[in-house]
């Protein structure tokens, strides 16, 4: 569901789809949609009534004090890296993917070129979170995209499955495949 919520906030879809995709006698199956990443997801807390968290051993807590100081540490190296590549390229310059266009680019060399900083800059726009869900080509709408087995379909095979192997167990002849 996070994932269609981009799409809603880029404008890739309209609020309306959520209340379409909840109702399960217009849509028993769920379109095919990209999930959405994992990465910015944070859980930081959990309460569960009656339960007391107990710290670990110190010893334990160490090494998972450790752990995160390494995870830090490349983190943050990769993104230093990352942002020197970045701006190695701010000053660079590409042929445009259209000849006849001229986007704004300059003569140079015998034929036009676009500068790279302009291409970051039209390949963020209109993007989600991170670029997330950016595709290539005609974007099609969610309600028109194939989908996945509804859940009668998935409870269909996997019944089918439970009576292969009880059958194979037992020694029977096992049904055929629907």
């Amino acid at each position: 569901m996070v994932a269609v919520l981009f799409l809603i906030g880029s404008g890739r879809e309209q609020p309306s789809l959520i209340d379409a995709l909840l109702d399960i006698r217009c849509h028993p199956a769920r379109p095919t949609y990209e999930i959405a990443p994992d990465a910015p997801l944070l859980l930081y807390s959990i309460q569960y009534p009656g339960l007391q968290w107990t710290p670990h051993a110190p010893d334990t807590l160490a090494g998972l004090a450790e752990g995160w100081a390494r995870e830090a540490e490349a983190n943050t190296l990769r993104s230093a890296m990352l942002h020197t590549m970045r701006l190695s390229l701010l000053g660079a310059t590409v042929p445009p993917s259209d000849p006849g266009s001229r986007n704004g680019g300059s003569e140079a060399a015998g034929g036009l070129t676009i500068p790279w900083r302009e291409l970051l800059h039209r390949a963020g726009e209109g993007l989600p979170v991170g670029g997330w869900g950016a595709r290539r080509g005609k974007y099609l709408p969610v309600l028109e995209r194939p989908t996945a087995d509804s859940l009668e379909e998935r409870t269909a095979t996997n019944e089918a499955k439970k009576a292969r192997k009880e059958a194979r167990d037992t020694g029977q002849v096992a049904p055929a495949r629907a």
